[in-house]
This record gives C-alpha cells, sequence and structure tokens, in this order.
C-alpha cells in the first residue's frame, strides 16, 4: 500500500512503514509516521535511553511500556516500577528524571560485587580500614604518646571516601629510652569475618574508646616502629575487641627499645560520629 502523503517524505520509498524503524515511529492511521508513544512515554517519564546501543523503548502485550535489551532478553523498566534498572534522581511528583540502564538486573550487579569485595581473597588484599597518622612519644621505662590519624573504612555500612579523623592518646611503658616524631601508615581489619554483618555505625564507633598498643622502636636521628593495636568496646582485655591492626612509622627518632600501652580515642569532628 502506497502512503498516500508520501510526497512528504521524498527520500524514502512509499513502500515502507514506520521509516523501516517500526520501535521508534509508527503509522496509526495509514497517513503518515509519527513518533511512538513507546519514546513518548520515556520522554515524558525523563528516562534516557540508548545508553547502550541494546536498549530499546517498546510496548509489551499487557500494553505497558518497557526499557528492554533485546539480545539479552531483559526487561529494566515497566511503567513506574523498577525491575533491574537504576533511578538516578526523580522529581518530587515522582517523575524519573534519569535513569541508568545496565547490562544485567540492578540488584544482581550489587549482590556480585559485594560478594566479591567481601570475600576473603579480596580482604587479604585490600583491608577494612587504611589510616594515615602522624604520632609523637617520649619514653623513659614510661612515658606517653599522642597521634593524629585519618582513616578510611573501606567496607560496611560505614565506609566512606572522606576520613574519620581521630586523636589518641596514652601511655606506655618497658625497657625502652626514646623520643620520637613519625608519620605513620597502618592497616587495620574489624574483628568480624563479614563487614556488612555489623550496624551502621559500628565500625565507625570502633575507631574511638579504649585500645592497647605495642610497639618496637629505634633511631638514632632518624628511625621508626613498628607497631600493632587492639580496639576494645569497653574497658580493654575484658569486652569484646574491635579493630585489628598494625602499621609501620619513620621519621625523626632517638633511642630505642619495645613498649606496651593504653590509649583511648576521641573524633577531631565530632559531626563525623552522629550520622
Amino acid at each position: 500500500m502506497v502512503d498516500p502523503l508520501a510526497e512528504l517524505a521524498p527520500g524514502w520509498t512509499p513502500y515502507r512503514f514506520g521509516f523501516n524503524n517500526p520501535v521508534r515511529y509508527i503509522d496509526p492511521n495509514g497517513l503518515f509516521e509519527t513518533e511512538s508513544e513507546g519514546k513518548q512515554w520515556a520522554k515524558d517519564n525523563k528516562i534516557r535511553t540508548g545508553w547502550l546501543s541494546r536498549e530499546k523503548v517498546e510496548q509489551e502485550p499487557d500494553g505497558s511500556w518497557a526499557v528492554n535489551n533485546r539480545k539479552e532478553g531483559i526487561s529494566y523498566f515497566r511503567d513506574n516500577s523498577l525491575d533491574g534498572l537504576y533511578v538516578v534522581g526523580r522529581r518530587a511528583d515522582g517523575i524519573i528524571k534519569s535513569a541508568l540502564v545496565l547490562a544485567q538486573p540492578y540488584n544482581e550487579v550489587t549482590a556480585s560485587a559485594s560478594e566479591i569485595w567481601n570475600s576473603p581473597i579480596a580482604r587479604s588484599y585490600v583491608p577494612d580500614r587504611i589510616s594515615l597518622s602522624f604520632s609523637s612519644s617520649v619514653t623513659a621505662f614510661a612515658g606517653t604518646n599522642i597521634d593524629l590519624s585519618l582513616n578510611w573504612i573501606t567496607r560496611g555500612h560505614d565506609a566512606q571516601f572522606t576520613p574519620y579523623a581521630v586523636l589518641t592518646a596514652g601511655g606506655q611503658g618497658g625497657p625502652q629510652v626514646s623520643g620520637d616524631a613519625l608519620i605513620n601508615y597502618s592497616v587495620g581489619y574489624y574483628a568480624t569475618s563479614d563487614m556488612r554483618n555489623l550496624q551502621r555505625g559500628q565500625a565507625r564507633d570502633g575507631l574511638l574508646g579504649w585500645s592497647t598498643h605495642g610497639s618496637v622502636d629505634a633511631g638514632l636521628g632518624f628511625g621508626g616502629s613498628i607497631t600493632g593495636s587492639v580496639g576494645f568496646q569497653a574497658l580493654p582485655l575484658v569486652s569484646r575487641p574491635t579493630w585489628i591492626s598494625g602499621g609501620v612509622g619513620i621519621g625523626a627518632s632517638i633511642g630505642g627499645g619495645a613498649t606496651g600501652g593504653v590509649s583511648y580515642s576521641w573524633p577531631i569532628l565530632p559531626i563525623q560520629f552522629k550520622r
């Protein structure tokens, strides 16, 4: 059948339907093509499609519109309910502003990534906590120490890009006469088999409070130390451990020996620990 308005598109053969693209165009009255309701539906709902070339807006047998990956046979979105589509933004009235179409349903992607990231193998390569700090101490068989640290938690509900700032002060004793000012790098693991099992705020709050520590130091103008510590939920040695950490430090140092002691940590920015 020849389209009666075929002269409006002289570059196209009159023996066609939907400009050979029936997904995008329809011709409901046989006169001339218009953009399909599916594209209009996507526009009305502010859905971005075509981020991956496989995604098409199509009408389902039940009359609803969906964003489909035709190659994979996956439907990401149907009407206004989520089904594997990650919504980036939504207006106050509920209309979706933008959405990201993934290669497979969102919950499956995140579940797989989460299992890998929290596996024992991944934890052996990337610790649960990474810390950078500046510390100073003075010891003559007994002494004091102070430490200013930035702590990045990499797993669990408290993981974030912004580091948690913590001030630690304590005392120690042992066969050592020394003084130092060091820059330290340390890593830590929370005393749990899976960080996801912790309540929100539990790993973060474990950075504060009581801990026991030990160190071996040596220096003659320049030197360093090897340290280890165990945090506790309440008083040391009589309550459940939290963070188990170890690290190294280098800087100005004189003297040496080994010490052990007890410390207490406070937040430098209390607002970080109030969420």
